[in-house]
């Protein structure tokens, strides 16, 4: 069967990748994307940010959780969920090919 996993002040989750003592969701909170870090012992959210859009993709470094939502690829410190970088990621206009 399928699991159908939701977690309060955090939304349905989209994506959960484990590292250490943490996993680190996407998720969508009707709506609007949540990027956050939980506790594996206690279940507890760590941290919790918001994204303008849904998240599409969830990477980790030893050092950041790489998220991609919408055009924006944005890093967030491990520990505490700080903004260390954002850059908008454009797509190639597929009406300028000949």
């Amino acid at each position: 069967g399928e699991l159908d996993w939701k977690r309060e002040q955090v939304g349905a989750v989209q994506i959960a990748v484990y590292q250490q003592r943490r996993v680190y969701i996407v998720a969508d909170a009707s709506g609007v994307g949540v990027v956050a870090a939980l506790n594996v012992r206690s279940g507890s959210v760590e941290w919790r940010r918001l994204l303008p859009e849904t998240g599409e993709a969830l990477a980790l470094t030893p050092y950041a959780a790489i998220t991609l939502s919408g055009r924006f690829l944005r890093a967030w410190r491990l520990g505490d969920g700080a903004l260390l970088w954002d850059a908008a990621v454009y797509a190639p206009d597929s009406e300028s090919k000949a």
